[in-house]
C-alpha cells in the first residue's frame, strides 16, 4: 500500500477516534439505545413485525460503531505499516 494511503487510513482513523468520544454521538448512541430498549419493552406480545423494526434499528446503531471501530483499527495497522516503510 502506498505512504499516501496509509496516511489517509490513519487520518480516517483519528476522525473515529474523535467521533467516538464526542459527547453529543455518545448522548444519541445512548439515547437511542435506550428508547429502543424502551419501545421493544412495550410492544405487545403478538406484535412481531414492531420487535423486528427495532431489532434492525439496533443492528443499524450497532454496525455504526462497528464501521467505527473498524476504522480505527484499520488506522492502527495503516500506521505500524508506514513505520515498517521507513
Amino acid at each position: 500500500m502506498s505512504e499516501g494511503k496509509l496516511r489517509e487510513q490513519i487520518d480516517r482513523a483519528a476522525q473515529a477516534e474523535r467521533l467516538m468520544r464526542d459527547p453529543i454521538l455518545m448522548e444519541a448512541f445512548e439515547k437511542l439505545d435506550a428508547e429502543f430498549l424502551r419501545a421493544w419493552r412495550g410492544t405487545n406480545v403478538d406484535d412481531t413485525a414492531a420487535r423486528e423494526r427495532i431489532y434492525m434499528l439496533c443492528q443499524s446503531l450497532e454496525a455504526v460503531r462497528t464501521h467505527l471501530a473498524a476504522v480505527v483499527t484499520d488506522g492502527k495497522i495503516a500506521k505500524l505499516n508506514l513505520e515498517k516503510l521507513k
